[in-house]
């Protein structure tokens, strides 16, 4: 169990929303990501705000003003149910995270870690 709060702080650090989001931490060759773009977008699931409190390490009205401003930007959509709030990546989201991924990799190319 450790070695998970381990990975997730790091991903924190390193991948900020994208890794609370629960999207894979590896960046798909370009020829990968046409043939599953669609399907990694279904396959997105909904992701309650407390839960993602919990793996951002937030506190909660910081955590609040992020998501409202994804939202805005629609990256993310928003969905009550109750008392609960609930996020999901956009297409446009999906696009975001890809193009950093794809700015990762090309700054890494030159030896530099984000």
């Amino acid at each position: 169990m450790r070695h998970e709060d381990e990975r997730k702080a790091e991903q924190n650090k390193q991948g900020g929303i994208v890794a609370v989001l629960g999207v894979d931490e590896e960046p798909l060759e370009h020829d990968e990501y046409q043939d599953e773009e669609d399907d990694e977008f279904e396959s997105q699931k909904e992701i309650v705000e407390l839960e993602i409190l919990q793996r951002a390490n937030l506190a909660y009205d910081r955590l609040t003003k992020h998501l409202q401003e994804l939202v805005s930007k629609q990256l993310l959509e928003e969905r009550q149910e109750g008392d609960s709030r609930y996020y999901v990546l956009t297409p446009k989201g999906l696009e975001f995270i890809d193009n950093v991924r794809k700015a990762e990799a090309f700054v890494k190319g030159f030896g530099i870690s984000l």
